[in-house]
């Protein structure tokens, strides 16, 4: 694999106003994301995982400048230099997100009912690359259907006639059109059957080596991550607690959130049980976060320092391509 990154995120924080009183001032903030740290490297796969609310989607909605940054930085390597998405104009951006693509949750909003499946998958090309030979563009979607496994005859027909799998093909030629560098993926599968999530998951794994993408994945499925990703970070209020190698993280959970995440799948198998680690108390409210770790309040290994001292996300003693946000992370 390529080591050279393709996208940087450094201390990334969103935050969301809470206006009150008579004046309609801003009171509070919700910290959907609050320092957010990674890197993602080329050809490779990031699966992202966490609670509802914990802040993934607004993670990526981020990155693609969909909702606005309070802070920090967002470095995308272009293949000349690396560039600070924030920092863009607005003719600057529409350049950029040429090679950010992104696939939506739901396959049934995110596809216009007023337009066929050939003029949502060319819409791309015409904004963007100014193509106007229908010839050409008719080839392009043709050869896109087939790609995500659908039949050209397709074309002309719109997206009712489609159930939610065939819909969600539709949405992944849509984003290829323009052959992005990063793929980014906001809960693809979650809308679809088991048998369909199946099916996609081995399509976006063969497009990836295709087209020679990178891509961030969202899911609060664990098993779906472990299937298709190559790295996970799991996030917890606003903060990634733990990211290394899907298998790593998978075989030796070392944050206290991570091993009752895992602790909590079913195993499929009657002779076999799982030690499960029960998590007491409430998801922090990211409009009142606690002091220290968010974690704490929940942490049965939380001491003095983590009430008062927020840890760092930083590599293991034993495992430098692993890092967690805890205190006592060599320890446990």
């Amino acid at each position: 694999m390529n080591k050279e990154n393709i996208l940087e995120v450094k201390n990334l924080k969103t935050y969301f106003p809470i206006r009150g009183g008579i004046f309609n001032r801003v009171i509070n903030h919700v910290k959907a994301v609050n320092g957010v740290n990674f890197e993602l490297l080329k050809n490779e796969t990031l699966g992202i995982v966490g609670e509802s609310g914990c802040g993934k989607s607004t993670l990526i909605k981020t990155i693609m400048r969909g909702v606005h940054a309070s802070e920090g930085k967002i470095l995308f390597n272009n293949g000349n230099n690396k560039i600070d998405i924030l920092e863009l104009n607005k003719k600057e951006l529409k350049s950029i997100r040429k090679n950010i693509q992104m696939i939506f949750q739901d396959p049934f909003s995110s596809l216009s009912p007023r337009m066929t499946v050939r003029n949502i998958i060319v819409e791309p090309l015409k904004i963007n690359k100014n193509i106007k030979d229908n010839k050409k563009l008719d080839e392009i979607a043709i050869n896109l259907l087939k790609d995500v496994g659908l039949n050209p005859k397709y074309l002309q027909r719109y997206p009712h006639a489609f159930s939610g799998g065939q819909r969600q093909r539709i949405g992944v030629a849509r984003a290829l059109s323009l052959k992005p560098k990063l793929l980014l993926a906001d809960e693809p599968t979650s809308a679809l059957d088991v048998s369909v999530q199946s099916q996609l998951l081995n399509l976006l794994t063969k497009l990836k080596e295709k087209y020679e993408l990178s891509m961030i994945f969202i899911s609060h499925d664990l098993s779906v991550v472990e299937h298709i990703s190559d790295r996970m970070a799991v996030m917890y209020v606003g903060n990634i607690v733990e990211i290394g190698d899907v298998k790593e993280i998978f075989n030796k959970p070392t944050h206290p959130y991570t091993r009752a995440l895992l602790s909590a799948v079913p195993i499929a198998n009657p002779h076999k049980r799982n030690h499960k680690e029960l998590l007491e108390g409430e998801v922090a409210d990211p409009a009142n976060l606690p002091s220290g770790c968010p974690f704490h309040p929940r942490c049965k290994y939380k001491k003095d320092i983590c009430i008062h001292q927020k840890p760092d996300l930083k590599p293991l003693k034993s495992n430098e391509n692993k890092k967690v946000a805890c205190h006592f992370a060599n320890e446990l």
